[in-house]
Order: C-alpha cells, then sequence, then structure tokens
C-alpha cells in the first residue's frame, strides 16, 4: 500500500492537507500543483510558463508531455527568434503570447504517451488514450482518443455522471473511502440506480 509503504522509485510529495501526492524519479516536472493521491509515472514531462493544475486521485501512465511553453511567430520570415540568437533587431515578439495553463480535475487517467497541449481543460473521470493529443476541453468522463483526440464514448449513462459530479468523491476522507470499498466495486456500466443507497457515512 503505497501510503504506508511507497514504492522506493518514487518521490512523495506532502499535500497541504496532510495527504500525500507521488511522482517518480524520473520525471520532468515544473510549475505543477498536483492533487491528493494522484500519481506520475516515470519519462513524464509536465512543465512550462504557465501553471498545470492536476485533481485527486488522477493516474498518469509513462510518457506523457504537456508543456505550457508559447508557441514561436509563425507569420514572419522565421519562426527562429532571432533577436534572442544573434541580436537582430525585431519589431515583433518572438512568441505568440498565450497566457493559458492545463487543468486536469479529479480522478482523470492519461495514458501512456498522451500529450495534452496548453489551454485546455480536462474534465473529472476522464480517460485520455495512449498516444491521443489533446487540444480541446475534454469532457467530464468521456473517453478521447486519437490525433487529435476525440470524444470516443463516455464511461457511464449521464445519470452515474451526474451523480459522481455532485458526490465529489475525490475529497472523500481516507477512511470514509476505505468503508465503502463495495461502493467503488460497483460495476457502474450496469448500473442504473441511486449510487448514494450504496455509500456508507
Amino acid at each position: 500500500m503505497w501510503l504506508t509503504n511507497p514504492p522506493p522509485d518514487y518521490n512523495v510529495i506532502e499535500i497541504p492537507n496532510g495527504d500525500k501526492a507521488y511522482i517518480h524519479k524520473n520525471t520532468n516536472v515544473g510549475n505543477l500543483t498536483i492533487g491528493r493521491f494522484s500519481y506520475i509515472h516515470n519519462h513524464v514531462v509536465m512543465t512550462g510558463h504557465f501553471p498545470i493544475r492536476m485533481g485527486a486521485f488522477c493516474s498518469v501512465a509513462a510518457n506523457v508531455y504537456c508543456l505550457t511553453y508559447e508557441s514561436h511567430q509563425i507569420k514572419y520570415v522565421t519562426t527562429s527568434p532571432l533577436q534572442r540568437i544573434l541580436g537582430v533587431e525585431t519589431n515583433y515578439p518572438e512568441c505568440v503570447e498565450k497566457p493559458e495553463g492545463v487543468t486536469i480535475g479529479n480522478d482523470v487517467y492519461l495514458g501512456d504517451g498522451a500529450r495534452i497541449m496548453p489551454g485546455v481543460t480536462i474534465g473529472n473521470g476522464c480517460v485520455v488514450g495512449t498516444r491521443a493529443v489533446v487540444t480541446k476541453d475534454c469532457e467530464p468522463y468521456g473517453v478521447y482518443v486519437g490525433v487529435p483526440a476525440k470524444l470516443k464514448k463516455f464511461r457511464f449513462s449521464p445519470n452515474i455522471i451526474a451523480q459522481l459530479q455532485a458526490l465529489e468523491w475525490w475529497n472523500w476522507p481516507v477512511e470514509k473511502i476505505r468503508r465503502n470499498a463495495a461502493f467503488f466495486n460497483l460495476d457502474l456500466q450496469q448500473f442504473e440506480g441511486n449510487l448514494s443507497v450504496h455509500i456508507v457515512d
């Protein structure tokens, strides 16, 4: 159990409320805020000039890239930043300013090799498939695949998604999560009832 015995190849991040998150030592992360009990696997790059905010209980597979740097200008003679490299006087900014970070909700799974572009919001419960390139916002509990990433399906029915969004189980205390093992074992693709009747307070 990671809570008491985290893997030796992960750094344990202390969350302000006393919870933890886990980031593999072989990663490049910066300007990142990570939520409770989320983890980031190896060879992941999540950094940039603008903030990356990740919610709780997210799972980030290996080789994911999320970069929030500005884009180079493309409407002038060269995309090269001549002023910075050669001192050539230019009267335009070398980069297109896009002061946009990335927001990743709670309980999001980013598959191996996924690419997350600046300015997007990935909703709660989303799954981003292997090597998908996310260029636009992703709806809660959607499954997104391809280049560019497109919605393939929703994980659950609208009724179940609405209930999960309202429950916000990712904010529950650890003790309540442990008490509700039966709830977390529900097959929600086969269930259409009231989720609250399966929850032990």
